[in-house]
């Protein structure tokens, strides 16, 4: 039986944001609070919004995104790479 994840601050590696068009067009900003389910080996295996920014498409946007592009570092138990959750924000911020 595999053991539950340990709870970690994770850090990682983002890909570049890609802000989604229509979100741009609609000046939709805000940030997403996701718990991201990482592997041994620091990929994000499962990812889920834990609080949203009020967007459902920079929601999916974000969830799609980290799972796509970002890297974590594994967390670590007695010196071996576990599977960790991790609260990640993701801040999708207007430039002027």
């Amino acid at each position: 039986m595999e053991a539950a994840p340990v709870e970690a601050s994770l850090a990682y590696r983002a890909a570049p944001l890609r802000f989604p068009t229509r979100a741009l067009q609609q000046r939709m900003h805000g940030t997403v609070l996701l718990r991201v389910l990482v592997d041994e080996t620091g990929k994000p295996v499962q990812v889920t919004v834990e609080h949203g920014s009020g967007y459902p498409l920079l929601d999916r946007s974000a969830i799609e995104q980290v799972m796509a592009g970002w890297r974590f570092q594994p967390a670590t138990v007695d010196g071996r790479a576990v599977r960790a959750l991790a609260r990640v924000p993701v801040t999708f911020n207007l430039r002027e």
